[in-house]
């Protein structure tokens, strides 16, 4: 998947070998509005929104698999049934095979087991562990959340490395890899093609991973500075936690904001020494959500990206000139048409 400005495309490989790519009109729910394009709120809005089309672009990747399965294969020709599936020439912000209200409920899912599992069970950990060092261990204390920052970035390694041990996962990991091979060509300024992007880094700095592990490093400091100022709403342990689970919660979105303005800062002064410390750790991580694509992935990566770039050079709406979907037998001929 790709996005620039105007769009997002998402380009999938067939078991025929051939590419399908999908464009889209970039969904934008608040950054629309000026107030919300501002810095510390920006970070949080784009956030939210990447969720949703990230979401659209792996539903759109099941349907094409499922298209593959011999049971599923459909009567008419696969480019007619895509653009059946995938809405009229102008685009959809979701398959039709996917509700709307499908969609948003999965991932509305997704973001309630995403807190659950990375913000109240580090939290519940922390304070089991507390109560077990003399005096006990509370959120007014700097180690509390010192620790609990340790259990979340555990836990995100760990599922991470568990759910890279599948093989559908591997190859999206593959893919995530050809993403950052084929930005840093683009970048580079060079032809965007397998040779070009071929010999760079499965890293980059402004990969997700990265921010995630800057979200980590400002919630410790965040929740150390505001946390035991808050008092406790009752004499209840238990609902206390609870209280301050949710109190994590709602600072989430301006610390994604935070490590969001953060991580765009340091993107400006690549080759400074100093930003290279600080965003070595998150380049390290990397190695956990990218694996060496090969040729292939490596096409699929840049049709997307030939996509959106000849789409930022047009001065109409998504969709108008091309249809929003379309196939193509092999990559020479994605390069012809988004020369």
């Amino acid at each position: 998947m790709m996005r620039s400005p105007k769009a997002c495309a998402v380009a999938v490989r067939r078991k025929d070998s051939s590419i399908v790519v999908n464009e889209q009109p970039i969904i934008r729910f608040l950054s629309q509005y000026r107030v919300f394009r501002w810095p510390l709120l920006r970070g949080a809005v784009m956030l939210v929104e990447s969720l949703h089309n990230g979401m659209v672009a792996l539903t759109f990747a099941a349907e094409q698999a499922a298209m593959d399965e011999p049971a599923a294969a459909p009567a008419t020709p696969p480019v007619a049934s895509a653009l059946l599936m995938a809405g009229d020439a102008g685009g959809t912000s979701a398959p039709a095979g996917l509700s709307k209200a499908a969609l948003w409920g999965t991932l509305a899912f997704a973001i309630v087991l995403g807190l659950g599992l990375f913000v109240g069970l580090p939290h519940l950990l922390t304070y089991g562990i507390g109560q077990l060092v003399p005096g006990g261990l509370d959120v007014d204390s700097g180690w509390f959340h010192l620790i609990d920052g340790m259990f979340k970035l555990a836990i995100f390694v760990g599922y991470v490395v568990l759910i890279g041990r599948l093989p559908d996962i591997g190859r999206l990991f593959m893919y995530h890899g050809a993403e950052h091979k084929s930005v840093h060509a683009f970048e580079a300024k060079l032809p965007l093609d397998v040779a070009s992007a071929r010999p760079f880094p499965t890293a980059h700095p402004r990969c997700g991973t990265s921010l995630i592990l800057w979200v980590v490093a400002i919630s410790v400091f965040m929740f150390a500075a505001v946390l035991p100022f808050i008092p406790k709403p009752t004499t209840i342990t238990v609902l206390n936690q609870v209280y301050f689970v949710l109190i994590k919660i709602l600072l989430t979105l301006p610390i994604a904001g935070i490590a969001y303005e953060l991580q765009r800062a340091a993107s400006h002064r690549p080759d400074s020494r100093f930003i290279k410390t600080m965003i070595a750790p998150g380049m390290w991580m990397q190695a956990l959500t990218t694996r060496m694509p090969g040729d292939p992935e490596l096409e699929v990566a840049l049709s997307a990206l030939r996509t959106v770039l000849w789409r930022e050079q047009q001065p109409t709406v998504p969709g108008t000139e091309r249809p929003a979907l379309r196939q193509f037998a092999t990559y020479a001929e994605v390069e012809s048409t988004y020369a």
